[in-house]
């Protein structure tokens, strides 16, 4: 096998280079195979790439693959047997599994292996090692080294346990993505489709151990291996280098390759960039170069075409205009960097015709804090974005629909329970209906699960009319079968999965969910929400598929309810539905490491903070950053640790700050989410040395982008007016007010403009109520008592609502203390008039007949009583016997 690497910087045409000459071999060799591998995410973008460079618009013997999607086409070739592949929601679900045949065995572990979410993060845990080659018997070999704490003991047996358990589960059709290239490796050479090919590995930061496997297996087979590697010239490609370098992952790369036993290793070729992005030089083009490096260059005049001109460091605010090609800014918060990159994208598309939406990204060390926001501003803006990440199936009716579901359930119908299930938004109940039956269901406080199997027909004190009985029974047919159907199949202990399935799917069938998510997805897109509509409309099947799933792998399992809860919802956790951009003209908006770049203009960094840049250590999960450093110590290789992670930022920064050709903006926001200080990282810091003339510059609410959009300027605007209501304006921006306001009624915008001034300077003064309406609400002779009159000294409105509008809270139809002495005494009343009726003394009777008599009398009370519904099932029934032996009780002690 012969092995080259293609060497060169950030932006010098190494993949053109490479495609090309890929796209010339495939036309002089139409029976060979070509294969580009490249990360998955950056597989579509590939193929648009070739087919625009192709001669002939087309690539028949050229295939754009990940290492994954090599394997499908290998499977496919060769008949594997291994046909089903478990994806995340897959692993969850016999990870669930596993917890609960074992969870008994389980140690530190088990107080949180039920707690929602936490089973994600042993299955990330165990993704991990699979992904890293390891087995459960190396997990015991991990507590086994020294260094490592007892708790880590502890942990690694829980977890071989699990694994081992989860293997175990596993049959011999299905397999992990994990194990893809492992399970490749055993038949890569069966393969023709491998067998003397070319292939090319781009786009690639480093290899996982099961990669290196895999490319290890390829040397006798395959014909050629071509890897793009990103560094500089003068870079080592046989050694990796120290962990600190810019160009360590690179280097690593490119030295397991140039390592490979039995390859026929080339000369590399390097690509110095005469022909690539940065050809013409320029202020990005010096960044490339320098970036990151000691080399002690004379910085760059940011406003100059080249190093000749000494730059003018005082000259700050020329830096910081259209003609520069890199600007540092300090906002306040992440709204307002969002907001200042929408307007000045709008402002730059706006101002050169040669700019398109497409020709911008706005990528970010986090995304977290960002992407709830991305969307709101954009599209208030009037910009098309796309969010480079999967969507979560998050606070959605469907999820709710089915977690309420199931609390009916384990709730045994309770009101609660039963008005989140219809208050999930798939019940087919209106909102008028909905109220009522929930007003009566409050006050009716049902105890059984039967009610409603069956007509209602308790009275309570807002529902006694036999046409509000009949309404409510129109209501409760809409829900009652289905409903009880779905509690009936449930409430075993020991049903299947296939069984729980198939009563949960008969409820999402009668009350016609799917149409009513498709309903929603066109209301979403009748908004504009192309993502939301997307993310609607495959709800239901990817619950279907998770089904599917769970009927493949655990259909004839026997469940008890809570477990087979916990697995359908942590399924339903893993349903992320990869989404695409709807338009080729649309802005990116990514995360700085997953998100891979091409031919744009104008970028964004944004939350270039302190917090984010070095990466700040997170949550490192079950195994700590210390245990994950001593492993690493002791030879077990995992996933970078924080440390490593900070170093690799710097290699991802400069990636993203040379793929735009025309500019860059820089900026962090100075008050998080929670309220802390941020400052500038050392990014900033590592500009200014580069560029001189460039500066942090503050962008305040007031600065002139805000003023690009309608929307953005009515902002400004409502703020200046709040300024100048409370005394704290500048000419200046009393000027620019004035001025707004001008151009709206010029606009032939008279009473818009008009809203706001009386919006700022209008003043809510107190009204007293009309006499008429005083008249009508409290009568004509006003009746007072010292609580009215306390009521009124501590809330006027208080006293309104009550006194006034007689609002009262809604009764619940339940037994209280004062409830009990009432029915004591009702009681007591009709065994003294007994009594008397005949002639008879307290002493006089003995006690058969006392307890006879009052019996009656309790019981004759109790038929009459407001509260005597709720003695209808077992439990009430024993309250009432109790009830029924006190009375008795006290009554001997009177006699």
């Amino acid at each position: 096998m012969n092995l080259q690497i293609i060497d060169g910087p950030s932006g010098a045409g190494k993949s053109t280079f490479i495609y090309k000459k890929i796209l010339k071999e495939a036309q002089e060799n139409p029976r060979k195979h070509y294969l580009i591998l490249v990360p998955l995410q950056y597989s579509m973008q590939t193929q648009r790439i070739l087919v625009f460079l192709s001669p002939r618009k087309s690539i028949i013997n050229v295939d754009v693959l990940s290492f994954e999607r090599l394997a499908y086409r290998v499977f496919d070739e060769l008949g594997s047997k291994k046909n089903v592949c478990l994806d995340e929601t897959g692993k969850v679900l016999l990870l669930r599994r596993a917890a609960s045949l074992i969870e008994d065995d389980l140690g530190l572990l088990r107080k949180n292996i039920s707690r929602r979410g936490y089973i994600d993060e042993v299955k990330s845990l165990i993704s991990e090692l699979m992904q890293y080659g390891y087995e459960p018997s190396d997990v015991a070999e991990m507590a086994l080294r020294s260094g490592l704490p007892e708790t880590f003991k502890e942990k690694a047996s829980d977890i071989e346990k699990l694994y081992s358990k989860f293997l175990e589960l596993l049959d011999e059709s299905t397999f992990t993505q994990e194990q893809v290239l492992s399970l490749l490796c055993d038949v890569a050479d069966q393969s023709e489709i491998i067998k003397d090919s070319v292939i090319v590995l781009d786009g690639y930061t480093g290899f996982t151990p099961v990669q290196k496997d895999f490319l290890t297996r390829l040397v006798p087979i395959v014909d050629t291996i071509y890897a793009c590697v990103t560094c500089d010239n003068d870079c080592d490609l046989y050694t990796a280098g120290e962990e600190e370098e810019l160009f360590y992952m690179p280097r690593s790369e490119a030295a397991f390759l140039n390592g490979l036993n039995g390859a026929d290793i080339k000369a590399p070729v390097f690509i110095d960039g005469r022909s690539g992005r940065f050809k013409d030089g320029g202020p990005i083009a010096f960044l490339e170069e320098n970036l990151f490096r000691e080399k002690g260059v004379k910085p760059y005049s940011n406003t100059t075409d080249g190093m000749d001109k000494s730059p003018d460091v005082n000259d700050k605010k020329s830096c910081h205009s259209d003609d520069c090609a890199i600007e540092l800014l300090q906002l306040r918060d992440i709204k307002q960097e969002l907001t200042f990159a929408a307007e000045k994208i709008h402002q730059m598309v706006r101002k050169d015709e040669s700019l398109h939406y497409r020709d911008f990204a706005i990528v970010c060390p986090d995304s977290t804090g960002y992407r709830y926001f991305v969307k709101q501003i954009f599209d208030a803006q009037g910009i098309p974005v796309f969010l480079d990440e999967r969507q979560e199936a998050l606070f959605n009716p469907l999820t709710e629909f089915v977690d309420a579901a199931f609390d009916m359930v384990k709730r045994r119908l309770s009101y609660e329970s039963i008005m989140r299930f219809i208050r999930s938004g798939l019940v087919p109940l209106s909102t008028e209906e909905t109220d009522i039956l929930d007003n009566y269901l409050y006050e009716a406080a049902f105890r059984n699960t039967r009610y409603l199997s069956e007509q209602f027909k308790r009275k309570t004190q807002d529902f006694t009319e036999d046409e509000q009985f009949e309404k409510l029974n129109a209501i409760r047919v809409k829900i009652s079968a289905p409903i009880m159907k779905f509690y009936n199949a449930e409430k075993g202990k020991n049903a299947t999965v296939t069984n729980r399935l198939t009563a949960l799917f008969e409820l999402l069938i009668t009350f016609n969910t799917e149409e009513q998510l498709n309903a929603i997805a066109d209301q979403k897109k009748s908004d504009g929400d192309m993502v939301a509509e997307d993310l609607y409309r495959r709800l239901y099947k990817s619950l279907c598929g998770l089904a599917d799933q769970m009927a493949e792998l655990l259909g004839d399992t026997k469940v008890n309810l809570s477990d087979f809860k916990d697995m359908l919802l942590d399924g339903m956790d893993q349903i992320k539905p990869a989404t695409v951009p709807k338009s080729n003209d649309t802005v990116i908006f990514g995360d700085l490491e997953r998100t891979r770049l091409s031919d744009i203009k104008v970028l964004f960094l944004i939350g270039a903070g302190d917090d984010q840049i070095p990466k700040s250590g997170g949550d490192a999960g079950i195994f700590s950053e210390e245990e994950r450093i001593v492993l690493k110590e002791n030879g077990f290789e995992l996933a970078p640790t924080e440390r490593e992670k900070s170093a690799q930022q710097k290699f991802y920064l400069y990636l993203a700050l040379t793929k735009p050709t025309k500019k860059i903006f820089i900026t962090y926001h100075e008050v998080g989410s929670d309220g802390d200080v941020i400052k500038a990282s050392y990014l900033f810091e590592e500009i200014k040395k580069l560029f001189s003339d460039v500066d942090i510059v503050r962008v305040s609410s007031d600065d002139p982008v805000f003023l690009e959009t309608q929307n953005s300027a009515d902002a400004v605007m409502t703020r200046g007016l709040e300024q100048i209501v409370n005394g704290e304006i500048s000419d200046q921006a009393m000027e620019r007010i004035s001025a707004l306001l001008t151009a709206k009624r010029l606009s032939g915008k008279n009473l818009e403009a008009a809203s706001f001034i009386n919006a700022a300077f209008s003043e809510n003064k107190k009204t007293s109520l009309r006499q008429a309406v005083t008249d009508a609400l409290y009568g004509m002779n006003l009746t007072m008592s010292v609580s009215r009159l306390e009521t009124f000294a501590k809330c006027p409105c208080s006293y309104l609502l009550t006194y006034g509008l007689k609002l009262l809270p809604r009764k619940k139809n339940e037994f209280a203390s004062l409830d009990l002495g009432n029915l004591y005494h009702g009681a007591i009343e009709k065994y003294a008039r007994g009594l008397k009726a005949d002639n008879l003394s307290w002493d006089a009777v003995d006690a058969e007949e006392m307890q006879c008599r009052l019996k009656s009398s309790f019981n004759e009370e109790l038929k009459d009583f407001s509260g005597s519904e709720l003695f209808e099932d077992a439990r009430e029934d024993h309250f009432s016997k109790q009830a029924f032996s006190n009375l008795l009780l006290n009554t001997k002690v009177m006699t």
